[in-house]
């Protein structure tokens, strides 16, 4: 499959949404988010929600500490971040914090409720790398005081918080430590040898209840993730059609519009008869306070022999 190197100012589109084609979808609370290259408070590269408008905003994002100097915004990145690949329910982006250190992040949503991600780091330069990984929350809830926390779960730490009856949990695999300043954040104090590399997985989840946030997020990064990924691209270079025009912005243009196509089907459940096609999948969209989404335009799927 094409690998790309979209930046912040080529045509994107970087919504993440569970794929109907692989999972069971949820049109009743349908949780969608964005990747931000760039911007927002702090400015970071941030993936974001608003849970369908259960909370002013969710963001999860990356900070890198070494020494005296921290790393979020990635205008001050040595490499900006770059989208390598995208499908309705998947993106990869490369970057580097700082000189010698290369970060492949992955996002994933293996279902409605669910968001996960992997972090890939490795040691480009001959020299030792010593530093602090920090996985962000930040959560702005819509009904209710506070925001994301760290908790203690026996030997395992997370960050949970609440907003319009929602309570989500992000958990990051690893000996993680908790931080609250100045970010509530996940942390793992790393060295990191010339050439090697680590690898690691956190997931978010967002539920009615903490205990089934938590159980959901920490199942969600211990899934296996090459078997499920090689379902996700094996699905999408079957379906997608190649255009090459020679000009690399159309190109791009064109492939991201068949991922949101993509991202516009909806399975068949108890709201739906049959999958169906909405008008379109955003993080402020996906949830129906009344439970049967009819806000949601939509047209069934039907097969040629019940049409």
């Amino acid at each position: 499959m094409h690998n790309w190197s979209l930046a912040a100012g080529d045509p994107l589109s970087l919504t993440l949404a569970a794929d109907a084609r692989l999972v069971q979808t949820d049109y009743t609370d349908d949780q969608i988010w964005e990747l931000n290259l760039g911007g927002g408070e702090p400015a970071a590269l941030a993936l974001q929600t608003t849970y369908g408008l259960r909370a002013h905003w969710m963001r999860l994002f990356p900070r890198f500490v070494r020494g005296d100097s921290a790393w979020v915004n990635p205008a001050g990145f040595h490499a900006p971040p770059r989208l390598l690949k995208f499908y309705p329910s998947y993106l990869a982006v490369s970057f580097a914090p700082f000189d010698g250190l290369e970060v492949l992040a992955e996002y994933w949503s293996p279902d409605s409720k669910v968001v996960a991600g992997r972090l890939c780091l490795t040691n480009q330069s001959i020299l030792l790398q010593s530093f602090r990984l920090e996985w962000a929350a930040l959560l702005n809830p819509i009904d209710r005081q506070g925001g994301m926390g760290p908790v203690k779960r026996g030997p395992v730490n997370s960050l949970e918080g609440e907003t319009a009856y929602l309570e989500p949990v992000v958990y990051l695999s690893g000996d993680t430590s908790a931080v609250s300043a100045p970010y509530p954040a996940l942390a793992l104090d790393l060295e990191l040898y010339p050439g090697n590399s680590r690898q690691f997985t956190w997931a978010a989840a967002a539920m009615r209840t903490r205990e089934a946030s938590f159980e959901a997020a920490r199942a969600a990064s211990a899934r296996p993730w090459e078997a499920d990924l090689a379902r996700v691209e094996m699905l999408n270079r079957s379906q997608q059609v190649v255009i090459q025009t020679g000009n690399t912005d159309w190109d791009a243009a064109l492939a991201l519009a068949q991922k949101t196509a993509g991202e516009l089907l909806m399975s068949g459940g108890q709201e739906l008869p049959h999958p169906s096609f909405v008008l379109n999948r955003r993080p402020d969209q996906g949830f129906s306070m009344r439970g049967g989404g009819r806000a949601r335009l939509r047209i069934p799927v039907r097969s040629a022999s019940k049409a």
